[in-house]
């Protein structure tokens, strides 16, 4: 199996800082952006239900990640791109013969989008990536 899939996350927020682990919101209205592109390759197991198909795969991606805010300096946005890895499993339960419904975990690492400033700098946190459940519909044999 082959996969190649295009996301967006959006979502606004606000400015902050940590100073001896308490976090203080500043009221300064934030907008981060996140697109990846992946590509991945698997393998779909023989079918444990005549339905149910499992499979396993792992791929590449390229990670946009865009912060911006109204009264930012010269600086404080960041506008990043950077690649990563992932793995992939789950299985599709062929509701007919041209669809399908899939659930899967996805387990991604992306190093160096944060951690070089801001609160991910401040709380240690380097890999943009992590575990997510996803839904999809299939269509197609």
């Amino acid at each position: 199996m082959v996969d190649l899939s295009i996301s967006r996350l959006s979502k606004s927020g606000q400015r902050a800082f940590v100073n001896n682990g308490d976090v203080f919101r500043l009221g300064i209205p934030l907008r981060v952006t996140s697109i990846p592109i992946e590509a991945s390759a698997g393998y779909r197991f023989r079918p444990i239900h005549t339905r149910l198909v499992p499979y396993a795969g792992a791929g590449v991606g390229s990670y946009s990640y865009t912060e911006t805010s109204d009264f930012s300096t010269t600086g404080e946005d960041v506008n990043v791109r950077h690649a990563g890895v992932f793995v992939v499993g789950g299985a599709e339960f062929r509701v007919s013969r041209w669809m399908g419904i899939a659930g899967d975990a996805h387990y991604s690492r992306v190093p160096g989008i944060l951690g070089q400033a801001g609160i991910s700098r401040d709380v240690n946190e380097s890999d943009f990536g992590g575990i997510a459940g996803r839904v999809r519909l299939i269509v197609g044999r």
